[in-house]
């Protein structure tokens, strides 16, 4: 008499099923989250990280980034041609300012641009330099320095000046600030 050999297939289990989902899907989430946090040229721009974004999404080029319309919509020129900057801002309201000769501060009038009155004009240079200003928005300021040097926030336009002429006070009594 022949034996029958019982052969069982063997499958898998719900369980082990799902543990195998688990590990794809968290393999893909931390994955896809490296990507998303590490693309600054998707992430707001504020006074604060306008530099910073600028100059990682355009790779040490000359670029000088132009907003019109209450600073509501924006341009950017590499290579000689404007195009509009797509992606989310957070500078509605901001008001630009400098200093003058006299140390006092100074709104900005940068003229218009497509018929169009210009809020802010800030450049940033292939060294890492940018536009020395002071920014205003939403009853905060920020003192934008031109090189070397993150923004920093500020309760006023008056502490930013304050911040400005201290900055350019050091480099004016040391000759190897830099």
């Amino acid at each position: 008499m022949q034996k029958i050999k019982n052969k069982t297939k063997r499958a898998f289990t719900l369980i082990e099923l799902l543990v195998v989902i688990l590990i794809i899907s968290l393999i893909y989430g931390l994955t896809l989250s490296y990507y998303t946090s590490n693309d600054k040229s998707n992430q707001k721009i504020t006074p604060l990280t306008l530099k910073e974004i600028l100059q990682d999404t355009y790779n040490q080029q000359k670029i000088i980034f132009l907003c019109t319309n209450d600073c509501t919509s924006c341009y950017v020129n590499k290579d000689g041609n404007f195009t509009k900057y797509e992606n989310d801002m957070e500078l509605k309201g901001t008001v630009a300012y400098t200093i003058n000769q006299y140390d006092e501060l100074k709104k900005i009038d940068y003229g218009n641009y497509k018929d169009e009155p210009i809020c802010l004009i800030f450049s940033i240079y292939p060294n890492g330099s940018s536009t020395q200003m002071i920014l205003s928005s939403n009853q905060k300021s920020y003192f934008l320095p031109a090189y070397g040097r993150v923004p920093i926030v500020v309760k006023s336009p008056e502490d930013a000046k304050a911040l400005w002429l201290e900055n350019s006070y050091a480099v004016s009594k040391y000759g190897d600030f830099y």
